[in-house]
């Protein structure tokens, strides 16, 4: 795997810092901010270290600062790039390494960077009644983010992705292959047709109604092309000189849907993440897709739908 098979990005929470490629990166911050409590990882950085360069970020941070608390995930195919980065490195109180595929033990080694930590996470279990251990926790964390990079791996694969079988398509697939141990006997086309059937089960981030104007960003608001839809921005206009909350929202990479939004007409327009309000009921939604296919990949409940 080269260094530039996938772009890696450093996030920052109000505690920690997650650096990752892609679908990967925006999962983690999601899911981290969602469900742990404020403080589980204040001083730490999560690498999920699936390319060259989020290697590279993290044992850089590392040397700038020796006493950063660092947990250094490094999948089994990533494994072959070890050497020149990785080999001497040794797990103690400062480091924690993860050489498994599975999400849980990216968690469950959060869980022991301190018992300070782990009790924070263990109140959140027992302040919500949760009848369960810290493990059970910990794998509910787990399944929350393989969920969150699928919902932004579908969002990713629109049809004319597969269509076209572009390198969005191709990096679409190897993602999905690594995260989901999907077998090399599997073609391409039955990826896909995984990717696009699964069924995401997000965990519930608000309920009641919020009120205002939600327009979907890629292929209703900015085309393809990258030009932006007039109608629908005449639209938002007419709403929000009538004094309503206009945002645009993605189920996408945040991060990436703010730089296509920069220094165009679409910049002074609020922008936020559908994650960010499952299990609410929104007063309008904008949208391309059909209502039904909204609700089921999102788990947001439109009171007034309208489709582009």
């Amino acid at each position: 795997m080269g260094s530039n098979d996938m772009e890696s990005k450093e996030r920052r929470l109000p505690e920690g810092r997650v650096i990752g490629p892609g679908p990967v990166n925006a999962a983690m911050v999601q899911v981290f901010g969602a469900l742990l409590k404020p403080g589980a990882l204040d001083g730490l950085v999560v690498v999920a270290g699936m390319d060259e360069n989020s290697i590279r970020e993290g044992l850089s941070l590392m040397k700038e600062d020796p006493e950063l608390k660092m947990i250094l995930w490094i999948p089994p195919m990533a494994e072959s790039m070890m050497g020149p980065y990785c080999r001497d490195l040794q797990e103690g109180p400062k480091l924690k390494l993860v050489r498994s595929l599975n999400l849980t033990d990216i968690l469950r080694k959060i869980t022991e960077c301190g018992e300070e930590r782990k009790a924070l996470v263990q109140a959140q279990v027992e302040e919500e009644g949760l009848e369960m251990p810290l493990d059970g926790e910990v794998l509910k964390l787990s399944m929350a983010m393989l969920m969150r990079t699928l919902g932004v791996l579908q969002h990713d694969l629109k049809p004319y992705v597969v269509a076209e079988k572009s390198s969005t398509y191709h990096r679409i697939i190897a993602e999905a292959r690594k995260l989901f141990d999907i077998k090399d006997s599997a073609s391409d086309e039955q990826v896909v047709e995984f990717i696009q059937r699964a069924r995401v089960k997000l965990p519930e981030r608000m309920s009641g109604e919020i009120e205002g104007v939600y327009c979907d960003l890629d292929d209703t608001l900015l085309m393809r092309d990258g030009s932006v839809n007039t109608e629908v921005l005449a639209m938002l206009e007419r709403y929000r000189a009538g004094g309503k909350r206009v945002a645009i929202w993605t189920g996408g990479d945040l991060e990436a849907a703010r730089q296509k939004l920069a220094g165009g007409p679409l910049a002074d327009y609020e922008l936020v993440s559908k994650m960010a309000y499952t299990g609410a009921t929104a007063e309008i939604v904008i949208d391309n897709v059909s209502a039904e296919k909204f609700v089921i990949q999102y788990g947001i409940k439109p009171k007034n739908y309208v489709r582009v």
